[in-house]
């Protein structure tokens, strides 16, 4: 048995016990304006906010962007916009993501502070 199987066959015995969720009463920063504090942290970063009034306009928006427009390989794990390039989900190599211009994917929430947005796989 090599060492990285038995690493790993050690990870899958052992159990990490349940933690509670931190108390979230208690002072935190807020704003008047969460959507306007977000778009201006993005913007304050480089990046851009376009906003689409519904899923029918989203393709417009997206038009407005010249990287998305120009770009041969596009990726969106979002109903209403095409991927386009490759069947990126039959991929089984990560390395074959190396041409990949353009990903689109549904984030669960923006985080007005830093202009992160949170997604999973």
């Amino acid at each position: 048995m090599n060492a990285k199987k038995q690493i790993l066959d050690a990870l899958r015995a052992s159990s990490i016990p349940d933690t509670p969720l931190p108390d979230t009463s208690g002072p935190w920063t807020t704003y008047p304006d969460l959507n306007a504090q977000f778009c201006s942290t993005v913007e304050a970063v480089g990046g851009h906010v376009l906003r689409a009034a519904d899923a029918e306009s989203l393709q417009e928006c997206l038009n407005q962007i010249e990287v998305y427009r120009e770009a041969e390989n596009v990726w969106s794990r979002l109903a209403g916009v095409e991927s386009r390039g490759q069947d990126w989900d039959t991929l089984d190599d990560p390395h074959q993501l190396e041409c990949l211009d353009v990903c689109i994917v549904p984030c669960h929430f923006g985080v007005a502070e830093n202009g992160a947005v949170w997604f999973t796989d």
